[in-house]
């Protein structure tokens, strides 16, 4: 369990420095640098650990579609389906397609 978790959370965290350094010139703050910043509960500027890992924690729970504590590869799935359907982490939809599961065909292209 601890290591599912660590791995989203690396996600997350790798997820959000992307946004970041992909932030137009002259830009404002970017959206993963906004996200990360919602975690900021009381507002002071700053993200502490009990910030991250509850919103963390919301995070987990929104994924965990079953509330079984647990994030399976269906549930995995159906967060790539939603993150393709809105043009993937950068919401332009200019990311490659995934790899094909393994031992899996490719999966069609659109």
């Amino acid at each position: 369990m601890k290591p599912l978790l660590a791995g989203i959370a690396a996600f997350l965290a790798t997820a959000a420095g992307l946004a970041i350094a992909q932030e137009p010139p002259g830009g404002g703050m970017a959206a993963g640098a906004r996200a990360m910043m919602r975690a900021d509960a009381n507002g002071d500027g700053v993200i502490t650990r009990e910030e991250y890992l509850a919103q963390a924690g919301q995070r987990f729970d929104r994924m965990d579609r079953n509330h079984d504590g647990k994030i399976d590869q269906s549930e995995m799935q159906q967060i790539g389906e939603r993150m393709r359907g809105r043009g993937g982490m950068r919401g332009g939809g200019d990311m490659p397609p995934p790899p094909p599961p393994p031992g899996g065909t490719t999966p069609p292209q659109q």
